[in-house]
């Protein structure tokens, strides 16, 4: 939320979040221009994240309430409607129904709160891959939904790779992110390959959500794909420059964005699975 907020800020875009956390979080004052709806928890959800190499381990120490649908205020025309669920707070089919009651609304998701379980029933836990794209791409189906934008992670899409080729035809900007390797990302049966900014990076937390914040803000100021695809990489990059979520300066993205490179890689069909 703050990662993804504070890049799609820095990019021009409006930012309204509808958020569930506890009275241990205090929300940073580098957030007050945005529009902020929350429901009290006894706890927010806390992850601790520990990379080793390409791989993350997680470890959920509490959990917040879900979110109910009331709480997202009015969204018009054209405005973009990003689910992005920590940990299950965002029901996945009743949360579909809602925005397709939303006429006119772009609907975009960072799916990786519906592909979480836990090892154990109370926290802390450890944090497991849970198998469910295949469901989100079958709901989307029923419901005669699409994205304009999803982003994952590498790993989450490689837990289901057989997922990809439903997913083709159900977004229109598929993102997959690929750490110190940039992103590849999916769009009109094209594979484009996304790079890296230029920075001195301490710490990864939140830049899969900074690269999505900022490149969904972008769209939805209708930029070019390709710059947006570039702020969006620059973004990521600032973020990881800092501990902790923080303020992005938009004339530094704005700089690192026209050093970032973009290669146009094989065509995307359906039957193709994530290349390695």
């Amino acid at each position: 939320m703050l990662y993804g907020g504070a890049a799609a800020a820095c990019v021009g875009a409006r930012v309204c979040v509808v958020t569930a956390h506890g009275r241990d979080f205090e929300r940073p004052e580098w957030t007050q221009s945005w529009c902020w709806r929350r429901i009290e928890c006894a706890e927010s959800t806390r992850f601790e994240n520990v990379e080793q190499g390409k791989q993350r381990q997680q470890t959920l120490w509490s959990r917040c309430a879900g979110i109910d649908r009331g709480l997202v205020a009015p969204v018009g025309p054209e405005d973009w409607l990003v689910l992005a669920p920590v940990f299950d707070e965002l029901a996945l089919e009743p949360w579909l129904i809602a925005a397709r009651e939303m006429t006119g609304v772009r609907l975009a998701a960072l799916p990786q709160g519906w592909l979480r379980r836990i090892a154990a029933r109370q926290c802390p836990a450890r944090v497991r891959a849970r198998r469910r794209l295949s469901e989100l791409v079958r709901a989307a189906r029923r419901l005669q939904l699409t994205f304009a934008c999803l982003c994952l992670s590498e790993s989450e899409m490689r837990s289901e790779p057989e997922a990809l080729p439903g997913l083709l035809e159900l977004v229109e900007v598929l993102v997959v992110t690929r750490g110190a390797d940039g992103a590849e990302v999916y769009v009109g049966g094209e594979r484009l390959l996304v790079g890296v900014a230029d920075v001195s990076p301490i710490d990864v937390t939140g830049a899969g959500d900074a690269f999505a914040g900022a490149l969904m803000g972008a769209l939805a100021q209708a930029a070019a794909l390709d710059w947006a695809l570039r702020l969006a990489s620059a973004a990521a990059g600032l973020t990881t420059e800092r501990v902790g979520a923080h303020a992005l300066d938009a004339e530094r993205v704005e700089a690192l964005a026209e050093g970032v490179t973009i290669e146009r890689g094989r065509p995307a069909t359906r039957d193709r699975r994530l290349e390695p």
